[in-house]
C-alpha cells in the first residue's frame, strides 16, 4: 500500500489525495483551519505550483479550484489522529 510506504507524517496526505480528490499542490498547502471535522469538510483555498524546480504558493480566490470538499466519514479517525499528533 502506497500510504504505508510514506513517512508517517505524510501518510494523511496520500489518504486525502485519494479519498478527497485533492491535488498535490492543494494537499501541501492545507492548514489546520481548512479542516472542519464537525462539518466533515475541507476548505481548499490555497495551492502550490511547481515552476523551475520550486514550489510557489498562491491564494486561489477566484480560481475554479477554490471549493469545499466533503470528508468521507471513514477517514475522519485518521485525520483526528494526525491532527492530535502533528498539529497543535
Amino acid at each position: 500500500m502506497l500510504t504505508a510506504e510514506m513517512p508517517e507524517r505524510l501518510q494523511l496526505m496520500v489518504t486525502l489525495a485519494s479519498w478527497c480528490a485533492l491535488r498535490f499542490g492543494e494537499a501541501v498547502e492545507l492548514r489546520r483551519g481548512d479542516i472542519d471535522l464537525s462539518a466533515e469538510v475541507i476548505r481548499v483555498r490555497r495551492a502550490a505550483v511547481q515552476h523551475e524546480g520550486r514550489l510557489h504558493r498562491h491564494h486561489a480566490r477566484k480560481d475554479p479550484g477554490v471549493r469545499d470538499v466533503d470528508i468521507p466519514p471513514h477517514i475522519i479517525p485518521a485525520i483526528e489522529a494526525h491532527l492530535a499528533k502533528y498539529v497543535g
